[in-house]
């Protein structure tokens, strides 16, 4: 500690230095993108979704990932494999593991992310301090421009974690993530199942709820990630009575009856749905559940390819009223895939005109 100043606690330590997903996505793009030659480690609490920002990140970047859980290597699955020289006396060497130096287009950059870093034991750990620290495996450097990412969970959060030895901690740059609602509506707005956004939409409270008891061990905990699961559940199982019983292992009994509840809720708008496919422009009295209208719309779209003309339609009747709802929409339909949607291109044309002008 610096002469002359005060013992900082970890809590105060962690909001001097914290991020939003937003904002630590957007220098990872950075640093992907100028090769940055310092190990970056992402702090965060289960769930936030600190693999899913580096993978995007990535990916904004067209750079290939590395992707390994630290905690499920072996220091060989690092280091590589010491092989026996030839017959003729000739020295043994190390014959490293090919994962690490796939083959890059030009330019292209290469991320090694090693998640779950302090998950792992203190010897595998020191098995990756070569990856981390010199940015080499065996003494053979990766390519120019590497990035080195490393992940794991606080020791506040009983994460059964081995903590970092200080040469370590003084080798890389520590950023501490936290959940914020607006990164995570940005992500799941377009790409979760109606249910879950018109949830989360009408109560933005529900979606990080971090159980501190063991009950957790048990019955899951409503967490970003864990939503993320239970889209999957109702895409896969939607009239499904044992799809409570999943949820329930996802989120924890009481969350899932909640979101329950909620679902029989939204299911009387199931009429208004059914009326906007059959050719009628008809629109629910409040905004939340217009956008469960709207993106359950959107949903069928996923299955049924046929309605792409009728989705363009009813957002260019609803737009006086309802713009950004149906702007929504359009996006997750296009998302969903965009050539389908513009098969009428007259119609595609004439609406996503109309929508620049009234969104922008």
């Amino acid at each position: 500690m610096v002469k002359g100043t005060a013992p900082v606690d970890a809590e105060e330590r962690d909001r001097w230095n914290e991020w939003t997903v937003g904002d630590l996505h957007d220098t990872l793009v950075d640093t992907i993108k100028a090769g940055f030659r310092r190990t970056i480690f992402v702090w965060g609490q289960r769930g936030v979704g600190k693999s899913a920002i580096v993978q995007q990140a990535a990916m904004m970047s067209n750079a290939v990932v590395i992707d390994r859980r630290l905690s499920m290597m072996d220091p060989a699955d690092i280091r590589g494999v010491l092989m026996a020289g030839d017959a003729a006396g000739g020295l043994a060497r190390w014959m490293l593991n090919p994962d690490f130096f796939p083959k890059l287009e030009k330019d292209q950059r290469l991320v090694i992310f090693l998640d779950e870093f302090n998950h792992a034991p203190d010897m595998i750990q020191k098995a990756a301090y070569e990856v981390a620290w010199d940015h080499t495996i065996g003494g053979v450097k990766f390519p120019e421009g590497t990035v080195i990412i490393l992940a794991g969970n606080r020791e506040t959060e009983n994460a059964n974690v081995t903590p970092l030895d200080k040469p370590m901690r003084r080798r890389v740059i520590h950023c501490y993530v936290h959940y914020d609602f607006a990164s995570y509506w940005k992500y799941a707005e377009t790409r979760f199942h109606p249910l879950v956004t018109s949830y989360h939409k009408k109560h933005p409270d529900k979606v990080n709820q971090p159980v501190d008891n063991d009950q957790v061990e048990y019955f899951g905990e409503p967490l970003p990630a864990t939503w993320e699961v239970v889209s999957d559940i109702l895409r896969t199982y939607p009239d499904s009575p044992r799809r409570l019983k999943m949820i329930a292992g996802t989120l924890g009994p009481g969350a899932a009856q909640e979101f329950e509840a909620w679902c029989r809720t939204e299911s009387v708008l199931e009429p208004i749905i059914d009326a906007v496919l059959a050719g009628e422009d008809k629109t629910a009295e409040a905004i939340d559940q217009q956008f469960f209208v709207c993106q359950s719309v959107a949903e069928r779209f996923r299955h049924d390819k046929t309605i792409a003309t009728r989705i363009l339609e009813y957002a260019d009747a609803i737009k006086s009223d309802y713009a950004e709802v149906a702007g929504v929409m359009l996006t997750t339909a296009r998302n969903i895939d965009h050539d389908a949607l513009r098969r009428d291109e007259k119609v595609f044309r004439r609406v996503m005109k109309n929508y620049y002008k009234v969104l922008v």
